[in-house]
């Protein structure tokens, strides 16, 4: 892991990012496609960014190193390439065209997301089947196929595992910016 001056530049810059993440979720809008909501998820977007190519630049993280060897200070940082996406999917688009680069734009964060998750053995057993047979096809991928009950069970499970996840990683990310 290296560091450089830039270091405490993107602590900052991550702080105002998610402060920035944190008023899109509670500002209350008329929708999110008017016009003040899209201009702040820009700015929110572009923050996050930053934070990312920050990250990249100083190899904050290493493919030689555990999660063990991550400083606790660095987790929040990993989820730069998941914020990314949820903050991308939010954008609007004028036509079909450029709603499909817009998802193809967000589907190469939350890739990256679950690749940084998967080099640091983060996924469990279940999880890391569905990412290698995502990445075999991904446009032919289906996280359920079978009957209706089947897949209505998965997305249930998948909700409650995502909605857990988002509450440990909330949890973590608060007390390490605390």
């Amino acid at each position: 892991m290296s560091y450089t001056d830039e270091s405490p530049s993107l602590t900052s810059l991550f702080s105002q990012a998610e402060s920035y993440r944190a008023q899109l979720d509670s500002l209350s809008y008329t929708s999110t496609s008017a016009p003040d909501y899209q201009a702040h998820l820009t700015t929110t977007l572009n923050l996050h960014t930053e934070c990312l190519h920050i990250a990249d630049r100083i190899a904050l993280f290493s493919p030689n190193e555990s999660l063990d060897d991550v400083s606790s200070s660095h987790l929040p940082y990993l989820l730069l390439p998941y914020w990314c996406a949820e903050l991308t999917i939010k954008k609007t688009a004028p036509d079909l065209a450029r709603r499909k680069q817009v998802i193809e734009e967000a589907r190469g964060f939350y890739e990256a997301f679950l690749r940084r998750l998967d080099a640091y053995d983060v996924l469990g057993k279940e999880e890391m089947g569905l990412l290698e047979r995502y990445l075999e096809d991904r446009d032919g991928f289906e996280v359920a196929s079978g009957d209706a009950a089947a897949r209505r069970e998965g997305k249930i499970r998948r909700f409650r595992d995502e909605k857990e996840l988002k509450n440990k990683l909330e949890v973590s990310f608060t007390k390490h910016t605390m």
